[in-house]
């Protein structure tokens, strides 16, 4: 069995149903039915190795985040972990007594490598919205001063792939959905995290993944920050490449 997580109202959300994608890149990868695989996401908690074991199965982690709550040991030790997306997540099984772990960085990296789109830069600015804000963004036009409003929601594999497409033609992207930004930093495109995405300005659990992700890539957590418009985005992408070299990599 493969997870994926869906919302509420049955759509799908770009960087979740990227696991497809994910699941099609793994080198030799093989299902087994005693395993209930979660390819991509900030997937890391109690609730979802709970899920995996009620169907009488090993849950399998590959390459995913800590979700921001503390682990169960006695959850954890029955889970196995095929790389973690970030040390925050490497830290967290930790303290859950699971010791060994990889940082692989996120598995959309490994996605996109296999898709190998050409990147074209189109000039304009996107802004992702994070799946949660993106309704509220559509009706309030929050854009944050970037030229397009491009929608995380997804549902086959042709508009997973064109989201993808629309965004490694841009010329900078602003990301309420993180797996935009990710996609940006693959294909060498500037981004932000949106303040949008952390409207409420406390939100410890997306914080957590962002802080994560950027881990991955040497990103110390005192340089994330969410971003409230263009300028503060460029703003804060020129100091990030002032201070860190960004190189996009995924190591299974």
């Amino acid at each position: 069995m493969i997870y994926e997580w869906l919302p509420d109202n049955g759509i799908r959300n770009l960087g979740d149903a990227m696991g497809e994608l994910v699941v099609d890149a793994l080198p030799n990868f093989v299902e087994h039915q005693n395993n209930y695989y979660f390819p991509i996401g900030s997937v890391i908690w109690d609730d979802y190795i709970r899920l995996a074991l009620a169907a009488n199965a090993k849950p399998v982690f590959i390459g995913c985040g800590w979700l921001g709550k503390e682990l169960d040991p006695n959850l954890v030790k029955q889970a196995e972990f095929r790389g973690v997306r970030g040390p925050e997540t490497q830290s967290a099984l930790e303290r859950a007594g699971v010791y060994g772990t990889r940082v692989t960085g996120d598995s959309a990296y490994l996605a996109l490598k296999k898709l190998n789109i050409e990147p074209r830069d189109m000039g304009k600015t996107l802004f992702v919205p994070h799946i949660d804000d993106s309704i509220y963004c559509m009706k309030n036009k929050v854009t944050l001063g970037a030229d397009q409003i491009v929608s995380p929601e997804v549902r086959g594999r042709f508009q997973i792939i064109d989201t993808i497409k629309k965004i490694s033609q841009a010329s900078f992207v602003i990301g309420g959905s993180m797996h935009a930004c990710i996609i940006a930093h693959y294909f060498g495109i500037p981004f932000a995290p949106a303040s949008a995405y952390l409207r409420n300005g406390n939100d410890k659990n997306l914080s957590i993944k962002w802080n994560d992700w950027l881990a991955s890539l040497g990103v110390e957590a005192y340089s994330v920050r969410a971003t409230r418009s263009m300028v503060d985005a460029e703003t804060w992408w020129t100091r990030l490449t002032d201070n860190y070299d960004l190189q996009p990599e995924f190591d299974l």
